[in-house]
């Protein structure tokens, strides 16, 4: 795996690209704010109210779109190991991410006699999903997800909540396995975990 990313590192190969589309939406809401600022300097306030109806609904649109997309030659690894579980973190298309799962499993049959246990080797996508690794859950926290906090952020004269880009890969604990656990022991009886209705109950013993 360290032969791997230091080759693919060697390519020097940039992982992302510019969406064209959100460039271009992009440029638009910009030109819209600039006439904006010009109707307001001339008192046009009819003219002003509709360049603002008009960003605001530009600025719904572009949230929509990502904006960078990924390079579909490049790719980005990490390799994570503690005794005899692993992961592997990759960053780009899903079929690179299936090729290197297929090399691994050809490597560890040749090389090292061990089998993969292809029920628990998944390829994951953690911007929809969370992928498991001793215990933990891993999954990706950003704008898009509406995981992160707003801010409030002043345009042309009128401010707005606005979502702050992380991109962090985060690990959470997995509650609802762990509270399911609890119940089986009877210390607590789950009636909804989604709204978080968990009872406590009397345990004697």
């Amino acid at each position: 795996m360290e032969e791997k990313i230091r080759k693919n590192e060697e390519k020097n190969i940039p992982i992302s690209l510019e969406n064209p589309e959100y460039k271009v939406i992009h440029t638009d809401i910009s030109n819209a704010r600039q006439s904006l600022r010009r109707a307001e300097k001339r008192g046009d306030s009819v003219t002003a109210k509709e360049k603002l109806a008009l960003i605001k609904v530009m600025e719904k649109e572009r949230h929509k779109l990502p904006s960078k997309i990924t390079n579909p030659e490049a790719i980005q690894i990490n390799y994570i190991r503690y005794a005899d579980d692993f992961v592997v973190l990759i960053r780009g298309q899903k079929e690179k991410a299936e090729q290197i799962k297929e090399e691994i499993k050809i490597f560890l049959e040749n090389s090292l006699s061990l089998e993969l246990n292809l029920d628990k080797t998944l390829v994951t996508d953690v911007n929809k999903s969370r992928a498991k690794f001793l215990g933990a859950e891993i999954r990706a926290y950003h704008s898009r997800t509406y995981d992160t906090k707003k801010t409030e952020r002043s345009y042309g004269g009128y401010s707005r909540k606005v979502r702050v880009p992380s991109g962090k890969t985060i690990l959470l604990a997995p509650l609802e396995k762990l509270v399911k656990k609890l119940e089986e022991q009877g210390i607590c009886r789950i009636e909804n975990f989604a709204e978080r209705k968990i009872i406590p109950t009397r345990k004697t013993a």
